[in-house]
């Protein structure tokens, strides 16, 4: 808002002062003649007393606000804050990415071309990662967000919303991988519901927790038909879940659990029109097809299908050896040699 100061409007000149000039002419001897009142010149003016002046009132006339240089401004993650939130930035067409932080954000609007906003990176800790982002005049810029799913991820991307076509590009699957969003709290769910008193009954509930999930390809399908996206976490409370949906939340499970693995998908090699997704074990020769809450070798999907997509959204921070995994595998009993009937 313009700063009002008060300032002095020009002062009326105080009226002429006349000073008594005698007239020789009509003076009379012995006699003083009377006083005649001359005005004098401006210049010879004698200062009234304050009293004896009209003093205007004071106008407030509005001052421009100082303008200081804009300096780079430094974004950390704030907390306490009570800023309004900013509208998001749509990401992509070459906008800058927008990161939600876990607190209000704080806000700054660009002013010049020249402005950049240092973003600085604090999720990973001791080792900041810094970046200088150019924005247009008139921008709305956010604190950085990154993706900051709780659990035992370490992400591949550090934007905190991954897509996954499902059936070739018929639909996009979104994960959220905030952890105020919906998907943390599926996870969380599903991390208290499987965790048990040992590694192999863990990973058999896992299985045992997703295959249960609702399936409903009528609803999942008119979803995709209606708006082309779905939201993982959604679809998942919903229970509107089909394979897509099950080998996605299967990967955040046995990625937490501590499972290298990635989502595969591809099309059935008999039937074009037909297609699948699973989850692939890094480093191991294994499938989980989360449908069926179960393992199968390799071999079973190379011969069934012609995958065309692999989706790594996270890496366990720690991971279990290979060799520990095998073991867990064969433990569990959910191993099986052949999972499809071929003619």
């Amino acid at each position: 808002p313009a700063v009002y100061k008060p300032t002095q409007q020009p002062r009326s000149a105080a009226p002429p002062v006349y000073r008594p000039q005698v007239a020789p002419a009509q003076a009379k001897p012995g006699q003083s003649a009377p006083p005649v009142y001359r005005p004098q010149q401006s210049n010879s003016v004698i200062q009234s007393a304050p009293l004896a002046r009209s003093i205007a009132p004071l106008a407030y006339r509005p001052q421009a606000s100082p303008v200081k240089p804009a300096a780079p401004a430094i974004y950390r993650p704030q907390t306490g804050r009570t800023q309004a939130q900013a509208k998001p930035a749509r990401q992509g067409n070459g906008a800058p990415p927008i990161y939600r932080p876990h607190a209000s954000p704080m806000v700054q609007r660009a002013e010049s071309p020249r402005d950049k906003i240092t973003i600085i990176d604090d999720y990973m800790g001791a080792s900041p990662v810094a970046s200088i982002v150019p924005f247009p005049v008139g921008a709305e810029i956010e604190e950085p967000e990154v993706a900051s799913l709780r659990g035992n991820f370490n992400f591949v991307s550090a934007a905190p919303r991954q897509h996954m076509f499902t059936e070739s590009g018929r639909g996009v699957l979104k994960m959220d991988l905030l952890d105020t969003g919906e998907l943390n709290k599926v996870i969380t769910g599903a991390r208290s519901a499987t965790s048990k008193s040992n590694p192999v009954n863990t990973f058999k509930a896992i299985l045992v927790h997703v295959e249960s999930i609702a399936t409903n390809k009528v609803e999942r399908d008119k979803q995709i038909l209606e708006t082309g996206q779905e939201d993982l976490a959604d679809m998942v409370k919903k229970g509107f879940t089909m394979c897509w949906e099950k080998a996605a939340l299967m990967h955040f499970l046995l990625t937490d659990f501590g499972i290298p693995c990635c989502i595969r998908s591809g099309k059935k090699k008999t039937d074009k029109e037909s297609h699948h997704a699973w989850v692939e074990l890094e480093g191991l020769a294994y499938c989980v097809e989360a449908t069926a809450g179960v393992v199968a070798p390799k071999s079973e999907y190379d011969n069934e299908f012609d995958a065309y997509d692999i989706k790594v959204v996270a890496r366990p921070k720690k991971a279990l050896a290979a060799g520990a995994i095998r073991d867990i595998i064969i433990a569990s009993g959910k191993l099986v040699p052949k999972l499809f009937r071929r003619s």
